[in-house]
């Protein structure tokens, strides 16, 4: 008789097992989507910041300022912190990428681990020669024909990863 009532219960309890477990499951599949979603932004690079430690043995990044929404007609503009991450393999970015005349779409993930304010990104506290004092560099290049007041803004960037391939030109001035 026992025998006879647990293999009734068995489809039961697998049943119920996976109605208890389906919400658990299923937010997991999702987190996973969205943290691979990738966002489209637009707009222009309006600085680099050089970045005297380029990464690790196999992964290695730049870094730049992105000027989302800087296309006329577009009102709302803020700035961004982009790190574009490459291999050996893949190199960095070449110079004619860094132009303020071309208007840019960036295929980017979202990374809240690493936003940082312009003033964080911009400058390197280093002890001199003697060690006996702290040296200040800038690290953050304005790109030629960018405005004046382009990188005025205290507020903390939105950091967004950009991988090989994730670009595209859409108009140069």
């Amino acid at each position: 008789m026992f025998l006879q009532h647990s293999r009734r219960s068995i489809p039961t309890i697998f049943l119920l097992a996976i109605f208890c477990l389906w919400p658990c499951v299923a937010g997991g599949r999702n987190a996973i989507g969205q943290q691979r979603s990738r966002l489209h932004l637009s707009g222009r690079i309006v600085a680099r910041v050089f970045n005297p430690v380029s990464g690790t043995l196999n992964l290695k990044w730049q870094v730049f300022i992105f000027q989302v929404g800087s296309e006329k007609g577009e009102s709302h503009q803020y700035l961004s912190k982009v790190e574009y991450e490459y291999t050996d393999a893949d190199g960095p970015l070449t110079e004619a990428f860094f132009d303020y005349a071309k208007h840019y779409q960036l295929n980017v993930s979202r990374d809240p681990s690493c936003d940082e304010s312009l003033a964080s990104l911009s400058i390197l506290r280093a002890p001199d020669e003697r060690n006996s004092a702290l040296m200040t560099r800038n690290l953050l290049q304005a790109l030629p024909g960018a405005p004046a007041d382009a990188l005025s803004t205290r507020e903390t960037l939105p950091c967004f990863i950009l991988r090989l391939g994730g670009y595209r030109v859409l108009k140069r001035r």
